[in-house]
């Protein structure tokens, strides 16, 4: 997946980029990202034995999918 981004906004303890992603399905997509330098981790457990993960995709000159586990921004 080809992706071009630009800077949207510059803040103090974030920045948003707009990508543009062209899709292997010879679509374009855009999606907002928020860049940030930290991030707490959440551990949402379903049960003793079960975490829930996420699966994403990292639309990035190198694509890749990984699973990771919730975030939110590090304020």
């Amino acid at each position: 997946m080809e992706t071009n981004e630009r800077l949207v906004l510059e803040g103090e303890r974030f920045d948003v980029y707009r990508m543009e992603l062209n899709g292997s399905d010879g679509k374009v997509y855009h999606r907002e990202v928020i860049r940030h330098p930290g991030a707490v981790v959440l551990l949402p457990l379903v049960d003793a034995d079960t975490v829930v993960l996420i699966k994403n995709h990292r639309p990035t000159a190198v694509s890749y999918t990984h699973l990771t586990l919730p975030t939110t921004p590090y304020v």
